[in-house]
Protein backbone atom coordinates (compact mmCIF):
# COMPACT_ATOMS: atom_id res chain seq x y z
CA UNK A 1 0.00 0.00 0.00
CA UNK A 2 2.79 2.48 0.56
CA UNK A 3 4.83 1.73 -2.70
CA UNK A 4 1.01 2.62 -4.16
CA UNK A 5 0.89 6.02 -2.11
CA UNK A 6 4.73 6.85 -2.92
CA UNK A 7 4.11 5.85 -7.11
CA UNK A 8 0.87 7.98 -7.26
CA UNK A 9 2.71 11.11 -5.43
CA UNK A 10 5.54 10.45 -7.80
CA UNK A 11 3.54 10.37 -11.13
CA UNK A 12 1.39 13.56 -10.03
CA UNK A 13 4.59 15.78 -9.17
CA UNK A 14 5.79 14.87 -12.67
CA UNK A 15 2.52 15.36 -14.46
CA UNK A 16 2.42 19.11 -13.29
CA UNK A 17 6.13 19.46 -14.13
CA UNK A 18 5.24 18.45 -17.50
CA UNK A 19 7.56 15.63 -17.63
CA UNK A 20 5.03 14.17 -19.24
CA UNK A 21 4.31 16.80 -21.85
CA UNK A 22 1.09 17.26 -20.54
CA UNK A 23 1.10 20.99 -20.03
CA UNK A 24 3.36 21.62 -23.22
CA UNK A 25 0.75 21.63 -25.52
CA UNK A 26 -1.63 24.05 -24.44
CA UNK A 27 -2.75 26.12 -27.56
CA UNK A 28 -4.02 29.60 -28.24
CA UNK A 29 -5.47 31.08 -31.49
CA UNK A 30 -3.70 33.95 -32.64
CA UNK A 31 -5.96 36.47 -35.03
CA UNK A 32 -4.71 39.07 -36.90
CA UNK A 33 -7.31 42.01 -38.29
CA UNK A 34 -6.74 44.91 -40.33
CA UNK A 35 -9.41 47.94 -41.75
CA UNK A 36 -9.11 50.39 -43.85
CA UNK A 37 -11.66 53.24 -44.55
CA UNK A 38 -10.81 54.01 -47.92
CA UNK A 39 -12.33 52.79 -51.37
CA UNK A 40 -10.52 49.91 -52.54
CA UNK A 41 -9.06 49.28 -48.93
CA UNK A 42 -5.53 48.98 -50.50
CA UNK A 43 -3.26 48.13 -47.35
CA UNK A 44 0.36 46.59 -46.90
CA UNK A 45 0.72 44.09 -43.76
CA UNK A 46 3.71 42.80 -42.25
CA UNK A 47 2.98 39.99 -39.44
CA UNK A 48 6.79 40.04 -37.91
CA UNK A 49 9.53 42.32 -38.07
CA UNK A 50 12.11 40.12 -40.02
CA UNK A 51 8.98 39.96 -43.09
CA UNK A 52 8.42 36.47 -43.31
CA UNK A 53 4.60 37.20 -43.57
CA UNK A 54 4.54 40.23 -46.01
CA UNK A 55 1.12 41.14 -47.33
CA UNK A 56 1.05 44.08 -50.11
CA UNK A 57 -1.81 45.44 -51.46
CA UNK A 58 -3.89 43.60 -49.47
CA UNK A 59 -7.89 44.26 -49.66
CA UNK A 60 -9.15 45.27 -46.42
CA UNK A 61 -11.24 43.83 -44.28
CA UNK A 62 -8.50 41.32 -43.72
CA UNK A 63 -8.16 38.78 -41.75
CA UNK A 64 -5.47 36.17 -40.72
CA UNK A 65 -5.00 33.57 -38.20
CA UNK A 66 -2.84 30.52 -36.94
CA UNK A 67 -2.28 28.42 -33.68
CA UNK A 68 0.26 27.92 -31.88
CA UNK A 69 0.99 25.15 -29.36
CA UNK A 70 3.20 25.96 -26.07
CA UNK A 71 5.54 23.48 -26.98
CA UNK A 72 6.54 24.38 -29.89
CA UNK A 73 6.37 27.99 -28.66
CA UNK A 74 7.70 28.81 -25.41
CA UNK A 75 8.35 32.49 -26.35
CA UNK A 76 5.88 34.18 -29.31
CA UNK A 77 6.39 37.69 -30.06
CA UNK A 78 3.34 39.34 -31.83
CA UNK A 79 3.59 41.82 -34.39
CA UNK A 80 1.41 43.78 -36.98
CA UNK A 81 2.02 46.86 -39.04
CA UNK A 82 0.06 48.40 -41.96
CA UNK A 83 0.06 51.05 -44.11
CA UNK A 84 -2.88 52.91 -45.73
CA UNK A 85 -2.16 52.87 -49.52
CA UNK A 86 -4.66 55.77 -50.05
CA UNK A 87 -3.94 59.81 -49.52
CA UNK A 88 -7.09 59.77 -46.90
CA UNK A 89 -9.23 57.38 -44.75
CA UNK A 90 -8.15 55.57 -41.33
CA UNK A 91 -6.40 52.19 -41.35
CA UNK A 92 -7.68 50.26 -37.77
CA UNK A 93 -5.03 46.55 -37.10
CA UNK A 94 -5.93 44.55 -34.30
CA UNK A 95 -4.49 41.35 -32.53
CA UNK A 96 -6.76 38.75 -30.52
CA UNK A 97 -5.90 36.00 -28.43
CA UNK A 98 -8.37 33.46 -28.33
CA UNK A 99 -10.61 35.42 -29.36
CA UNK A 100 -10.13 38.32 -26.82
CA UNK A 101 -8.74 41.76 -28.15
CA UNK A 102 -5.14 41.91 -27.32
CA UNK A 103 -4.42 45.09 -28.53
CA UNK A 104 -5.39 47.56 -31.42
CA UNK A 105 -4.59 50.64 -32.84
CA UNK A 106 -6.18 53.26 -34.69
CA UNK A 107 -4.40 56.06 -37.84
CA UNK A 108 -6.03 58.40 -40.04
CA UNK A 109 -4.24 60.24 -42.94
CA UNK A 110 -2.71 60.16 -46.17
CA UNK A 111 -0.52 56.84 -46.87
CA UNK A 112 -0.26 56.57 -42.35
CA UNK A 113 1.31 53.36 -41.03
CA UNK A 114 0.31 51.81 -37.52
CA UNK A 115 1.93 48.81 -35.35
CA UNK A 116 0.97 46.69 -32.71
CA UNK A 117 3.15 43.95 -30.68
CA UNK A 118 3.58 42.71 -27.36
CA UNK A 119 3.82 38.77 -26.17
CA UNK A 120 1.75 35.72 -25.78
CA UNK A 121 1.64 34.62 -22.17
CA UNK A 122 1.24 31.23 -20.98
Amino acid sequence: MKKIIILTVLVIIFMSCGFFGVTNYITKEIEYRVFNTAIPGLVDIVINKSNELNFNFAVTPWVYSHEINKREYSNVNLYLWAQNHHDYGSIMVEIYIDDVLYKSSTVSGAYVTTEIYGNVIW
